[in-house]
């Protein structure tokens, strides 16, 4: 009786590694074939949409704008332009939220 738990044991060990295997095995090959890069379309898509983001801002938001893409402080901004970072970082998202009404882009996307 003993002999026979450990065998059923051994054996269930074994499937479960088997399948955990597979598991792996199967997700490398979904992998392989995917590519993780985003089509041409939606690559041009998203570049036309910043394009027009960015016609809409004024040339101060546009400075702000480019100058925290490019990974500056709010405190190293404000002190560039003037003013206080609250208040550029406020003005920033005013306009972001401004330009995203225009567009349609606030709208809720039905499903």
């Amino acid at each position: 009786m003993a002999r026979s738990k450990v065998a059923t044991r051994a054996r269930r060990a074994d499937v479960r590694r088997r399948a955990s295997q597979g598991t792996v095995a199967i997700a490398r090959a979904l992998a392989a074939i995917t590519d993780p890069a985003p089509d041409a379309s939606r690559v041009i898509s998203a570049k036309d949409l910043l394009e027009q983001f960015r016609i809409r801002l004024d040339p101060l938001e546009r400075t702000v704008s480019d100058r925290r893409a490019d990974g500056r402080s709010w405190g190293e901004i404000a002190a560039a332009l003037g003013g206080t970072p609250e208040s550029l970082r406020k003005r920033l998202t005013r306009a972001l939220d401004r330009v995203a009404r225009e567009l349609g882009l606030d709208d809720p996307v039905d499903l």
